[in-house]
């Protein structure tokens, strides 16, 4: 009885061992994966600030400032 006793104690013992390791090995699994997914989110990130930004056309309006020069500044139009 005790000789099964302490082989079942070895068995559970080479289990938590197994069980151990295959953690370690997730673990480390998953800090690589993380690390990969930064770089990855650094480098969209890297990419959009280098982006070129789009180029608006200016306006050329029609408004000319001279007509504003003529008209008196103290007369308010009235509303329409």
């Amino acid at each position: 009885e005790l000789r099964s006793w302490e082989e079942e104690l070895s068995r559970a013992a080479v289990q938590q061992k197994y069980q151990e390791e295959a953690l370690r090995r997730r673990e480390q699994e998953l800090a690589e994966r993380e690390i990969h997914i930064l770089e990855r989110e650094l480098n969209v990130i890297i990419h959009q600030l280098y982006q070129e930004k789009p180029r608006v056309q200016n306006r050329h309006g029609k408004f000319r400032r001279s007509r504003l020069k003529l008209r008196d500044g103290n007369r308010i139009s009235l509303p329409s």
